[in-house]
Protein backbone atom coordinates (compact mmCIF):
# COMPACT_ATOMS: atom_id res chain seq x y z
CA UNK A 1 0.00 0.00 0.00
CA UNK A 2 1.43 3.45 -1.05
CA UNK A 3 1.99 5.78 2.14
CA UNK A 4 -0.77 8.96 2.11
CA UNK A 5 0.47 12.04 0.97
CA UNK A 6 -1.28 15.72 1.52
CA UNK A 7 -1.00 17.78 -1.54
CA UNK A 8 -1.20 21.21 -1.57
CA UNK A 9 -3.86 21.27 -3.78
CA UNK A 10 -6.44 19.75 -6.31
CA UNK A 11 -4.25 20.56 -9.25
CA UNK A 12 -1.31 19.30 -7.96
CA UNK A 13 -3.63 15.96 -6.75
CA UNK A 14 -4.38 15.61 -10.05
CA UNK A 15 -1.68 16.03 -12.00
CA UNK A 16 0.18 12.94 -9.37
CA UNK A 17 -2.74 10.85 -10.28
CA UNK A 18 -2.00 11.53 -13.80
CA UNK A 19 1.48 10.37 -13.47
CA UNK A 20 0.36 6.57 -12.02
CA UNK A 21 -1.64 6.42 -15.01
CA UNK A 22 -0.39 4.38 -18.11
CA UNK A 23 1.40 6.72 -21.10
CA UNK A 24 -1.64 6.19 -23.49
CA UNK A 25 -4.16 6.82 -20.58
CA UNK A 26 -2.39 10.11 -20.05
CA UNK A 27 -2.39 11.12 -23.75
CA UNK A 28 -6.07 10.34 -23.20
CA UNK A 29 -6.45 12.94 -20.24
CA UNK A 30 -5.02 16.70 -19.98
CA UNK A 31 -5.26 19.47 -17.29
CA UNK A 32 -6.04 22.72 -17.53
CA UNK A 33 -3.92 25.67 -15.97
CA UNK A 34 -6.81 27.29 -14.43
CA UNK A 35 -7.39 28.01 -11.10
CA UNK A 36 -10.23 25.13 -10.92
CA UNK A 37 -8.37 22.02 -13.12
CA UNK A 38 -10.40 20.22 -15.58
CA UNK A 39 -10.22 16.75 -17.38
CA UNK A 40 -10.40 16.79 -20.62
CA UNK A 41 -11.67 13.88 -22.30
CA UNK A 42 -10.33 13.50 -25.37
CA UNK A 43 -11.65 10.08 -26.81
CA UNK A 44 -15.39 11.76 -27.09
CA UNK A 45 -13.95 12.86 -30.16
CA UNK A 46 -13.86 10.06 -31.66
CA UNK A 47 -16.95 8.64 -33.95
CA UNK A 48 -16.68 5.07 -32.17
CA UNK A 49 -14.56 2.98 -30.04
CA UNK A 50 -13.32 0.12 -31.74
CA UNK A 51 -12.55 -2.57 -28.67
CA UNK A 52 -15.24 -4.29 -26.38
CA UNK A 53 -14.28 -5.43 -22.88
CA UNK A 54 -16.01 -8.93 -21.37
CA UNK A 55 -15.75 -10.55 -18.26
CA UNK A 56 -16.98 -13.93 -17.32
CA UNK A 57 -16.35 -15.11 -13.98
CA UNK A 58 -15.31 -18.77 -13.12
CA UNK A 59 -17.76 -21.42 -13.47
CA UNK A 60 -19.35 -23.42 -10.62
CA UNK A 61 -15.97 -24.81 -8.80
CA UNK A 62 -15.61 -27.43 -6.51
CA UNK A 63 -14.72 -25.18 -3.85
CA UNK A 64 -18.32 -23.73 -3.88
CA UNK A 65 -19.91 -27.15 -3.98
CA UNK A 66 -17.79 -27.52 -0.49
CA UNK A 67 -19.19 -24.33 0.73
CA UNK A 68 -15.22 -23.30 1.39
CA UNK A 69 -13.73 -19.99 0.44
CA UNK A 70 -10.74 -20.66 -1.67
CA UNK A 71 -8.35 -18.00 -2.04
CA UNK A 72 -4.81 -18.89 -1.70
CA UNK A 73 -3.09 -19.36 -4.47
CA UNK A 74 -0.85 -21.70 -2.86
CA UNK A 75 -3.49 -24.01 -2.64
CA UNK A 76 -6.26 -22.46 -5.49
CA UNK A 77 -3.90 -22.71 -8.69
CA UNK A 78 -3.44 -26.36 -7.66
CA UNK A 79 -6.56 -27.29 -6.20
CA UNK A 80 -10.52 -26.40 -6.53
CA UNK A 81 -11.43 -27.08 -10.29
CA UNK A 82 -14.51 -26.64 -12.04
CA UNK A 83 -17.29 -29.41 -11.07
CA UNK A 84 -19.23 -30.81 -13.94
CA UNK A 85 -21.88 -28.33 -13.59
CA UNK A 86 -19.04 -25.42 -13.33
CA UNK A 87 -17.83 -27.37 -16.61
CA UNK A 88 -20.75 -27.05 -18.55
CA UNK A 89 -21.45 -23.76 -17.33
CA UNK A 90 -18.38 -22.89 -19.05
CA UNK A 91 -19.04 -24.45 -22.54
CA UNK A 92 -22.37 -22.59 -22.74
CA UNK A 93 -20.75 -19.59 -22.19
CA UNK A 94 -17.80 -20.31 -24.75
CA UNK A 95 -21.03 -21.47 -27.49
CA UNK A 96 -23.40 -18.00 -26.60
CA UNK A 97 -19.97 -15.74 -26.60
CA UNK A 98 -19.33 -17.30 -30.06
CA UNK A 99 -22.56 -17.12 -31.68
CA UNK A 100 -22.84 -13.47 -30.59
CA UNK A 101 -19.39 -12.58 -32.04
CA UNK A 102 -20.30 -14.13 -35.35
CA UNK A 103 -23.52 -12.27 -35.32
CA UNK A 104 -22.37 -8.74 -34.30
CA UNK A 105 -19.13 -9.53 -37.07
CA UNK A 106 -21.60 -10.26 -39.49
CA UNK A 107 -23.61 -7.28 -39.08
CA UNK A 108 -20.93 -4.54 -38.65
CA UNK A 109 -20.25 -2.41 -41.77
CA UNK A 110 -16.25 -2.16 -40.48
CA UNK A 111 -15.29 -5.96 -40.51
CA UNK A 112 -11.83 -4.62 -39.29
CA UNK A 113 -13.82 -4.02 -36.43
CA UNK A 114 -14.02 -7.70 -35.69
CA UNK A 115 -10.01 -9.11 -35.07
CA UNK A 116 -10.13 -11.63 -33.07
CA UNK A 117 -10.63 -12.21 -29.60
CA UNK A 118 -8.10 -12.23 -26.40
CA UNK A 119 -8.87 -13.78 -23.24
CA UNK A 120 -7.08 -13.20 -20.24
CA UNK A 121 -7.25 -15.71 -17.03
CA UNK A 122 -5.86 -15.78 -13.28
CA UNK A 123 -3.35 -19.01 -12.72
CA UNK A 124 -6.39 -19.83 -10.30
CA UNK A 125 -7.23 -23.66 -11.27
CA UNK A 126 -11.06 -22.57 -11.70
CA UNK A 127 -10.14 -19.89 -14.18
CA UNK A 128 -7.73 -21.59 -15.85
CA UNK A 129 -10.44 -24.09 -16.58
CA UNK A 130 -13.32 -22.20 -17.59
CA UNK A 131 -10.76 -20.06 -19.69
CA UNK A 132 -9.68 -23.07 -21.46
CA UNK A 133 -13.48 -24.18 -22.00
CA UNK A 134 -14.67 -21.51 -23.33
CA UNK A 135 -11.80 -20.89 -25.85
CA UNK A 136 -12.44 -24.78 -27.11
CA UNK A 137 -15.78 -23.53 -27.75
CA UNK A 138 -14.76 -20.70 -29.76
CA UNK A 139 -11.99 -22.91 -31.81
CA UNK A 140 -14.57 -26.23 -31.95
CA UNK A 141 -17.90 -25.05 -32.86
CA UNK A 142 -16.57 -22.24 -35.79
CA UNK A 143 -13.65 -23.64 -37.79
CA UNK A 144 -11.13 -21.30 -36.75
CA UNK A 145 -13.53 -18.22 -38.15
CA UNK A 146 -12.63 -16.67 -34.58
CA UNK A 147 -9.45 -15.72 -34.04
CA UNK A 148 -8.09 -15.94 -30.88
CA UNK A 149 -5.14 -14.01 -29.85
CA UNK A 150 -2.47 -16.26 -28.52
CA UNK A 151 0.94 -14.57 -27.84
CA UNK A 152 2.42 -14.16 -24.61
CA UNK A 153 2.36 -10.71 -22.69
Amino acid sequence: MMPSVQLANKHQRLSSLLLLLPTAARAALSTTTSSSPTIINHLLHRPHLTHSYYALRHGQSLANVAQIISSDPQISTVQHGLSKVGQEQATIAGKSFAKQYLNDAASSSKNDDYKGVAIFSSDFTRARETATLFTQQLQQLHNQQIPIYTNDI
